[in-house]
């Protein structure tokens, strides 16, 4: 009895164990099971993600081989892979950046050129319009041209006809009236030689004439310088004098005459040499201060020594003569000691003129072959004579020595020719001393 309890003990409990057994079995089947049935989901998970990537084809790929070949993981390739295709692409993304600015640039390049290329064909169409309307123009004168000539030849037809036709009438005019057309010649001739005659008669009259003026001035000239007054009476100690003339003969304050004696013979020198020779002044010098109707109160400016002035002595002025104007002609270069030569014509000038003379117009401006000295002037005055000016040595003129020399060459040619003008007119020359000394000319 009691073996028979133990052997179903133990059956239960292999049973029991069994049991467990085959429920541990069965838990661990499940778990397995799950497990694998989540390893093949992971799997097919794994696979599709890899699909994604690459497939069985890629494995052929040489890239891949080479991912394959290389040390580390092919993730880890790839990943460099892809950054170094970032760079690339980078640099290929700046490399289209330039391109496409480039590109830009073109565009506006081209765009440029369209609008030169509008603007040229607009032009050559303004062109073909302003051609056009030229051709038209040109057209439009050129027939209008056409008829202009047309007319101007059919005018001048007209008046070759109408000369032709003057013409043949003139020549029958000029053939019947021949004769009387030589007649007239021969009578303007014959008055032309007439007319040719009497001028060349009136010239060598008026030499002549001329001759015998010259000759009669040269014999009034030695003849004496007759006084314009005489002294009436002499007044203290020759301080003044009273004079035969007054204010109806002309006289003013100021006048001076030269006092020469009663017996003394004043001439004119015939040419300046002479004139040079004889510088003779009289025994004194008066003023006129004082003027009545008929007599004048003159003092004493200058007296020789030894001289005394005496009733009856003779006043002369050469530039004076009672109730007549005597004319002058002044020429060249005067000093009266209180300036350089050259400086006083002026005065010389204005002596003449308060002595009651008449000065002609200078003769500065006037070229020497254009001077003319008139046929009545009484006297011409002429300062010193010029140097005779030698020629200009070409290699050294400039602008300052030609003026000089020009100036020079014309006081000399003038000088020259109104001495001989003088000469041939028979008109008393006088050198600054004498007519200084002749108009009582005195320094203060």
């Amino acid at each position: 009895m009691a073996r028979a309890r133990s052997g179903g003990g133990g059956l239960a409990v292999a049973l029991v164990i069994f049991g467990a057994g085959f429920v541990i079995t069965l838990v661990l089947a499940i778990l397995f099971y799950t497990q694998i049935g989540a390893a093949e989901q992971a799997q097919e998970q794994a696979e599709r993600e890899l699909a994604k990537y690459a497939n069985s084809a890629d494995g052929n790929n040489p890239v891949v081989e080479e991912l394959l070949n290389q040390p580390g993981t092919v993730v880890s390739g790839l990943l460099t892979r892809i950054t170094d295709l970032g760079n690339d692409m980078t640099v290929l993304q700046s490399d289209l950046g330039s391109a496409r600015e480039q590109s830009r640039q073109k565009d506006q390049q081209i765009n440029t050129l369209s609008t030169q290329v509008e603007e040229a064909q607009r032009a050559k169409e303004r062109a073909e319009s302003a051609q056009a309307a030229a051709e038209s123009a040109f057209n439009s004168n050129l027939a209008r041209a056409t008829a202009d000539a047309a007319k101007a030849t059919s005018d001048a037809k007209t008046a070759v006809d109408t000369a032709n036709s003057k013409t043949t009438a003139i020549t029958n005019q000029y053939t019947s009236n021949s004769d009387t057309w030589a007649a007239a010649a021969t009578t303007a001739k014959s008055s032309v030689e007439q007319m040719e005659l009497r001028l060349n008669q009136a010239t060598q009259e008026n030499q002549r004439l001329e001759a015998e003026l010259a000759e009669l001035r040269r014999q009034v000239r030695v003849d004496a310088v007759k006084p314009d007054a005489s002294v009436t009476s002499v007044v203290g100690d020759s301080e003044a004098v009273y004079l035969s003339i007054g204010r109806t003969e002309g006289v003013v304050n100021g006048l001076t005459f030269e006092v020469f004696a009663p017996d003394e013979v004043v001439t004119l020198p015939n040419d300046t040499q002479r004139a040079s020779e004889q510088q003779v002044r009289g025994k004194a010098t008066v003023q006129v201060y004082s003027v009545q109707e008929n007599t004048s109160l003159a003092r004493v400016v200058r007296r020789e020594k030894n001289q005394l002035i005496q009733a009856e002595d003779q006043a002369i002025n050469l530039a004076f003569t009672p109730s007549t104007t005597l004319s002058f002609q002044v020429y060249g270069e005067f000093d009266l000691g209180d300036g350089g030569i050259g400086n006083d014509i002026g005065q010389v000038r204005s002596l003449i003129e308060q002595s009651g003379g008449a000065v002609l117009s200078p003769l500065d401006d006037v070229d020497p072959e254009d001077i003319r000295l008139p046929t009545d002037l009484d006297y011409l005055v002429l300062g010193a004579r010029p140097e005779f000016v030698e020629e200009l040595d070409p290699d050294v003129i400039d602008d300052e020595a030609l003026l000089a020399y020009n100036e020079r060459r014309k006081a000399f040619e003038t000088y020259g020719a109104l001495l001989r003008q003088a000469e041939r007119l028979g008109v008393p020359v006088l050198n600054q001393n004498r007519v200084l000394f002749l108009t009582g000319y005195y320094t203060r």
